[in-house]
């Protein structure tokens, strides 16, 4: 970053996105003490430098995570605080707009546990959990901490001890409300470690730079940036799935699986049928990995040991939380089954959501159209809510505030994916007819494996069951 002489220490990547697709960085630099906006456009190298924000009587400034809006926090090492500040609004575009913000214009909230001790080796990174209402916070080392603090009434918490993670110190810390966890980078063992709210490590991989300090992620996880005194900034991407390769023409449900991309260590395990590698970082499902082959989806199973021996059958559309599975592409796909009676007409007050499970606080937000709890932990998308009680989904909706209030509308199957606990559902009407004709067959009550999209190229040895409760749903 040719404008930072040096002291470039932690980011936080802004929710909004401009109207190229950009995303904003807030960066920040300690003595001098600033804010540095800048715009990161998609396959540009050089970050635009939009807003330079000069803190008058800060010191200190080590770490910078984003509350809401343009509202964000500050950490001040030394002292051993954070400062809650509200940036204005970044000017037109090609104008760089230079502000100062004064002390005394912030919120103070002390992070001063038992034992603080005043130096260069203090408060350091900083994040918020909007859902929790708290700061997440680091003591870089001497001792290392790793602290919750409440929004509201300040008190400090330690979150967790950082005794069984691999880094000599903690320099900074983003939590995702996505995954419902935190991912740290330590600069002296220069590395990023991903764990749970509990502390559980679950990866971690090497970052570049002289001294890595800070790290950013982008809202939906597609990359992070690892921010590097004394003016660096390296960007990770997770990266776009393999173009289908060529495939010669070949006779209706013949295949040919050489040509087939991500074959663990080679392996057909019958006509048209492979054991698929990297299969949750890249394909998810055996509909995406068939797609990439130009073929259709015709069965999927859970491998048993990194062999074509099946351990359970899949649907094509499951989300599989695993590294590799056996997936069955042809280029005809076989007879659909007969089709369902017609459905009988609808009848007001059929759907008694008073049976439903789940219901959170018991909010039903409409006809057949209900507010789910536990929803990642048990359903893991609209449609296995829906199975669940004998219907079909035709509707799912991001909700507000754990109320009936639409935030935008989702797709049944896609929630799946998502790190959620609560959802609105509405069981189709139609569809919730010609299932309960068939109420005599039997209905998948177990929950749906699914995973969330992250940072590349993180890997895990284990995943760990999750806690997600977000704000907004």
């Amino acid at each position: 970053m040719s404008d930072v002489i040096d002291n470039l220490s932690g980011g936080a990547i802004l929710d909004d996105v401009g109207p190229d697709g950009e995303r904003y960085l807030i960066a920040c630099v300690n003595n001098p003490e600033e804010l540095r906006e800048y715009a990161i456009f998609p396959g540009s190298e050089a970050p635009s430098l939009r807003a330079v924000y000069t803190l008058s009587g800060f010191d200190d400034v080590e770490g910078v995570g984003i509350i809401d809006g343009r509202r964000v926090v500050v950490t001040e090492e030394r002292r051993g605080n954070l400062v809650v500040i509200e940036l204005p609004n970044r000017l037109g575009t090609g104008l760089v707009l230079r502000h100062t913000i004064q002390y005394s214009e912030g919120t103070v909230i002390s992070a001063r546990f038992p034992g603080f001790v005043e130096g260069n080796s203090g408060i350091e990174g900083v994040t918020y959990n909007a859902a929790a209402g708290c700061f997440y916070t680091v003591n870089e080392k001497n001792p290392r901490r790793v602290l919750q603090i409440d929004g509201t009434t300040h008190d400090i918490t330690d979150l967790f001890s950082p005794e069984n993670m691999d880094a000599s110190d903690l320099a900074g810390l983003a939590y995702s409300p996505m995954l419902d966890q935190l991912v740290f980078i330590s600069h002296q063992s220069k590395r990023i470690l991903r764990t749970t709210l509990s502390g559980t490590v679950l990866d971690w991989m090497p970052v570049a730079g002289s001294q890595a300090e800070g790290i950013a992620l982008y809202p939906d996880l597609s990359c992070f940036l690892a921010i590097s005194e004394p003016n660096e900034i390296y960007k990770y991407c997770r990266p776009l799935p393999p173009s289908p390769p060529y495939l010669p023409p070949s006779p209706p449900l013949s295949c040919n699986e050489t040509w087939w991309p991500d074959k663990k260590d080679e392996l057909v395990c019958g006509e048209c049928k492979v054991l698929v590698d990297n299969f949750r970082s890249t394909y998810l499902t055996c509909d995406g990995y068939c797609a990439a082959v130009g073929l259709s989806c015709t069965g999927a199973w859970e491998e048993a040991d990194d062999d074509c021996n099946e351990e359970s059958v899949e649907t094509c559309s499951s989300a599989l939380d695993t590294t590799d599975a056996i997936c069955e592409c042809r280029d005809v796909a076989p007879p659909s089954p007969p089709a369902s009676p017609p459905a009988p007409p609808f009848l007001p007050g059929q759907c008694d959501e008073s049976l439903w499970p789940h219901k959170d606080h018991g909010l039903v937000c409409g006809e057949c159209k209900v507010l789910v709890d536990e929803f990642d932990d048990i359903y893991g998308n609209c449609d296995g809510y829906c199975n669940n009680i004998g219907r079909s989904c035709t509707g799912a909706w991001e909700e507000d505030d754990d109320t009936c209030t639409v935030l935008y509308s989702m797709t049944c199957e896609y929630i799946a994916r998502l790190k959620r606990r609560h959802l609105r559902v509405w069981g189709s009407i139609a569809a919730a007819h010609a299932t309960l004709a068939a109420a005599a067959l039997p209905v998948n009550t177990a929950a749906l494996p699914y995973d969330t999209p992250r940072p590349s190229p993180l890997t895990s040895p284990a995943r760990a069951p999750s806690s997600a409760h977000a704000a907004a749903l």
